[in-house]
Formats: structure tokens, C-alpha cells, sequence
């Protein structure tokens, strides 16, 4: 035996981590790497059948609404929070540590992936809730608030929604699905990832429904709120003038100022990714320098915006929960007026938590301090969806917890009945 072939344990442990750190190398440009779908797929896969043929409906609907399910990451929920270094399980579950620190180490190796690897099963249960409760109700439409994906750059993201909602069950081809954009579309890149989200869905990031007593408005957020720094300022600020609210001194009014002056309906709709008021994770993304310039202007600019204009509810996802808020307003007749925020961001998404009294009362008070009559109504930290009802009269939006369940509805949790222009909008 010649000495100098012998490998010792040490030799082998650090050939097995450079192999390791190889093969995760390896893996991690295969998978992480942007592309475009259309390069990576057939169009028979990436495309979804844009089904509402044209913008209009000729009868009231019953739609659908929900957002955030896009997939987690396994590292942050369940090693990194604080929460899950100390726990009773910790304590008294034989081998927990070894869990623990498993759910960890698989955590790692798919986050240098770029695998997003949490949620597997409250994805499942809420897309067959869905598509469930579309069968049953018979629907016209299901919209998607935003965040279908995790990142919208990469073509493999795309392929896991598209084997859940296209292949595994054909919720995008049973039913019209209307996307709104969320920030994990990461639409402000134009490399990759807008012409990803072109490709793919069948309306582009602003566009209208109109039916015979409701017009929706569907919002791109992410020119605002640009949470990536993929735009400068000036061309944050160039955009929203072009699609949100125009500068005093211009000529040509945005196309949200178009759409909502020129509309006539007794009820007006707006979805858009981010909310606008928040009791929750996101209540201070208006006011925060990093996601753009001049942001607490803009949002009042908008929400004067929906005042005038008569809009009455606001759809939004981005924060993973159900919550409902009122913007409370004098109209010129010395009525009450109401904006609804309805925030149903739990698709599938971690979860996020709720905030306490005492919290959400700073809160009011912040909104207050910005001369905004901001009522906190419901929070519940659950998967969940809104069911929406729209007559001549009325539109009523129930919410539906996420119970694992498909075949029948889960909990009632939240029931809103908004009254048409014409009569007292407040629910």
C-alpha cells in the first residue's frame, strides 16, 4: 500500500464540502439564473387563453378576489424567525434541534438556489378553494391581486404557477383570470421579467373591465412603489403622471384620471397591488424614502383621486392577511363618504402577523397626523379569499377563510354590503 494514496477523514470531509459547495454552485446558476419563459417553453405551456374576449361584460358579475400566492422561503419561516428559537417544542420534543437545524440547513441550500421552497400545501389548498368555489358559484371572473410568482425574472417561478394553476388544475383556463402586478412580478425590470409577464398573462399592467352598473380599474403599483430599485425618481415620478394623477400644469390627464372621470357606473373598483392604508407590516411603505420620492404626496393625490371619482373599494394584496379599513370623507351633500380598503393578501404567502390595540391605535393616529380619517375595521392572520356579488343595487363581499377543505366553504369571516352611488355607500 503506497502511503502517499491514503486519504485521511479530514481529506474526505473537505473533497465532500468543495464537492458540496460545487454542486451548489452549479445548481444555484441552473436555477437562479433570469431568462425569458418564452425561450424555456413551448407557448402551448406558458400561455394563458385570455378568455374575457373582450373588456366588457353585458350583465352585473360574481367574481372572485384574492392575492399573494406566490411560494416562501423554508429558511426564513422556519429557522430564522425568532419565535422558533424558543419554543416548548424546543424543550420537551425529543430531536426537535435536529429538525430544527435540518429545516435550516435544507433552507440554505435552497435559498442559494433561488428555490423558494414554503407553502406548498396552503398553495394547493387555496388555488383548489378557488377553483372550487368558482364551479360552485358559477363566476364570471377571478382576479389575482398580485405576487403570482416569486420572481418574475425567472422562468422556472413561472413554470411552478403555471403546472399549479394550468396543468394540475385548470383554474387560468376555466375561468377569465385577471392578473393585478405585484412586486414579486418584478415588472420595472424590461429585460426579463416584464416581457416575462407579457408573455404569460393575458392583460397587460393597466387596463378595464366594464360591466352594465360596475367599471373595474386594474393598477400596475410597482411604478409607485418600487420597493427594488429597478426606476430613478424622475422616472417614478414621469410614470405616475402618466398613468395615475397628472401634474396641475398638464394638458393631458393619466389614464386612471380618464377612466374614472369618463365612467358613469353606479360602482367603481380599483385593484392594485399595494394598500394604500394599512394596519399591519405595510403601514409605513408610503412613508418610506427607499420605495420612492414623494410617496405620502402621491397616495394623497390618489386617494383624492378616488374621492371625487365615487370610488368606492379599493382590492389590494402584498400583505399576507385579511384586513378591512375604512377612509372616512365629507361629500359636497354633508353625507359621510367611504372609501373601503380591502386588503386579501393570504393566497399562499407566510403568513404575517397581526398587529395588537395598542399598535394599530399609533397607527390611526399617524393617519391622523397626515389629515386622513382612517377607521380600523377587521384584521384576521388567515388564507382567505373574497367572494364578490355585484347587483343594480348592491355589492356584497363576503370573505372565506382557507380551510383545507376545497369541496365546501370555509369559515364566513367578513360579510360588506356597499350600496350603489345614489344611496349611503358605507357598509
Amino acid at each position: 500500500m503506497r502511503g502517499s494514496s491514503r486519504e485521511t477523514l479530514p481529506d474526505r470531509f473537505g473533497r465532500s464540502l468543495c464537492l458540496l459547495a460545487a454542486a451548489i454552485l452549479l445548481t444555484n446558476l441552473s436555477c437562479s439564473r433570469p431568462g425569458l419563459v418564452r425561450e424555456e417553453y413551448s407557448a402551448d405551456f406558458y400561455k394563458i387563453p385570455k378568455k374575457l374576449d373582450s373588456n366588457r361584460l353585458d350583465r352585473n358579475p360574481q367574481f372572485i378576489v384574492y392575492g399573494d400566492n406566490r411560494p416562501g422561503w423554508r429558511i426564513k419561516e422556519k429557522f430564522l424567525r425568532r419565535k422558533n428559537w424558543w419554543t416548548w417544542k424546543q424543550l420537551i420534543i425529543p430531536f426537535y434541534q435536529i429538525y430544527w437545524l435540518g429545516n435550516g440547513s435544507v433552507g440554505a441550500f435552497n435559498g442559494l438556489r433561488r428555490v423558494p421552497d414554503y407553502g406548498d400545501k396552503e398553495a394547493r389548498w387555496v388555488r383548489d378553494a378557488v377553483y372550487e368555489q368558482a364551479k360552485r358559484s358559477n363566476v364570471d371572473f377571478i382576479i389575482n391581486a398580485g405576487d403570482l410568482v416569486t420572481d418574475g425574472r425567472r422562468p422556472k417561478d413561472w413554470k411552478r404557477f403555471l403546472q399549479q394553476y394550468k396543468e394540475n388544475v385548470p383554474v387560468v383556463t376555466d375561468f377569465p383570470y385577471l392578473p393585478a402586478v405585484g412586486n414579486h412580478e418584478r415588472a420595472n425590470d424590461s429585460i426579463y421579467a416584464m416581457p416575462n409577464y407579457r408573455d404569460v398573462l393575458p392583460y397587460p399592467p393597466f387596463y378595464d373591465i366594464n360591466c352594465p352598473d360596475i367599471d373595474f380599474f386594474v393598477v400596475d403599483s410597482s411604478v409607485i412603489l418600487d420597493e427594488y430599485g429597478y426606476i430613478d425618481d424622475d422616472t417614478q415620478d414621469a410614470l405616475f403622471q402618466k398613468w395615475f394623477v397628472s401634474d396641475g400644469d398638464s394638458d393631458e390627464s393619466a389614464w386612471l384620471e380618464q377612466k374614472l372621470v369618463s365612467s358613469e357606473r353606479k360602482f367603481k373598483v380599483v385593484v392594485m397591488h399595494h394598500p394604500l392604508l394599512s394596519f399591519a407590516r405595510h403601514h409605513g411603505s408610503w412613508t418610506d424614502p427607499q420605495n420612492g420620492r414623494g410617496l405620502p404626496s402621491k397616495r394623497q393625490k390618489l386617494l383624492e383621486l378616488f374621492r371625487d371619482e365615487g370610488v368606492q373599494v379599493v382590492f389590494n394584496g402584498h400583505q399576507h392577511m385579511y384586513e378591512h379599513n375604512e377612509l372616512r370623507y365629507n361629500r359636497e351633500s354633508g353625507e359621510t363618504g367611504y372609501i373601503h380598503s380591502v386588503i386579501t393578501g393570504g393566497g399562499a404567502s407566510p403568513l404575517q402577523r397581526g398587529y395588537s390595540t395598542d399598535e394599530i391605535a399609533i397607527f390611526e393616529r399617524n393617519y391622523a397626523d397626515q389629515g386622513l380619517d382612517v377607521v380600523f375595521i377587521r384584521q384576521e392572520v388567515i388564507y382567505n379569499y373574497c367572494l364578490v356579488d355585484v347587483t343594480s343595487e348592491r355589492m356584497t363581499i363576503k370573505v372565506f377563510e382557507v380551510s383545507g377543505k376545497p369541496e365546501t366553504n370555509g369559515r364566513l369571516v367578513d360579510t360588506l354590503i356597499i350600496k350603489g352611488r345614489g344611496a349611503d355607500p358605507g357598509s
